[in-house]
């Protein structure tokens, strides 16, 4: 997924801005197997920024 590290970005970014909805990305689903590949594409984009680098640590703490 090309475009999932840009999605989660701009998701984060309005998280920090108090107006979170992971739906956007991710919609509900009662299907198990939807959900396993939706928390595992969570897990993906989380994993891709690590280790964080010093500067993307300055930039984090600033969004605080």
């Amino acid at each position: 997924m090309s475009g999932t590290k840009e999605e989660f970005l701009k998701l984060i970014s309005t998280m920090m801005n108090n107006n979170f909805n992971l739906q956007e990305l991710y919609p509900n689903s009662e299907n198990l197997e939807v959900l396993l590949e939706q928390i595992e594409d969570l897990k993906k984009s989380l994993d891709s920024f690590r280790p964080l680098e010093g500067m993307h640590m300055v930039e984090l703490q600033d969004l605080l």
